[in-house]
């Protein structure tokens, strides 16, 4: 039996390997501030190469001018900026779950960041949550095993109908969502070990 990990805040950098040609590679959104930036100056730091997700374009410069760090037009809200982020990294012949498993075989890897805001226009949130997490329970993604929800809500620019909110308990229909998925007994939501 799969034990899932759900993890309040995880990171775990490991070195390298190999050529410059041939270092991991991770994708990052939200690399302008906050945690995103962080993972990204640490990872960079540590010679991964990091395509580095941002929306403004001084963060996107701004993250160019990093050592190992490829800037990304990205806002996740965007079906189209996701898809063309997508493509970048594909083009590049890095797609990322096949990359995490053939870089580190057998490793387990781990989800950040996850989420979907109300009122996302791409779908219902409540909706979303369901299918994506029954995807990660059910092994579509094997090596994935542990997630952090981005449970968080913020303003962007002034106008209220802008702000983003990803809160389980404020988004419709989506604790019902976790509260259904979460009650699974594979699932930790301690530290192990």
């Amino acid at each position: 039996m799969r034990r899932f990990v759900l993890a309040a805040i995880a990171f775990v950098v490991m070195a390298a390997p190999g050529t410059a040609q041939d270092r991991p590679a991770v994708l990052v959104t939200g690399s302008s501030s906050g945690i995103g930036l962080k993972i990204t100056e640490v990872l960079s730091a540590n010679g991964y190469l990091v395509y580095a997700g941002a929306r403004s374009a001084d963060d996107l410069a701004r993250l160019d001018a990093m050592e190992n760090v490829e800037s990304i037009r990205l806002d996740v809200t965007d079906q189209a900026e996701i898809d063309a982020a997508v493509e970048v990294v594909s083009a590049a012949g890095r797609g990322v779950i096949d990359r995490v498993t053939a870089t580190a075989p057998g490793k387990p890897a781990f989800l950040f960041e996850f989420g979907v805001t109300m009122g996302n226009p791409l779908g219902d949130a409540a909706t979303w949550a369901e299918v994506a997490l029954s995807d990660l329970f059910t092994d579509r993604w094997p090596a994935v095993r542990g997630f952090s929800w981005w449970n968080e809500t913020w303003e962007n620019d002034g106008n209220a109908t802008h702000d983003t909110n990803m809160r389980v308990q404020d988004v419709p229909g989506l604790s019902a969502v976790f509260q259904a998925r979460l009650s699974s007994p594979d699932l930790v939501d301690r530290p192990i070990g």
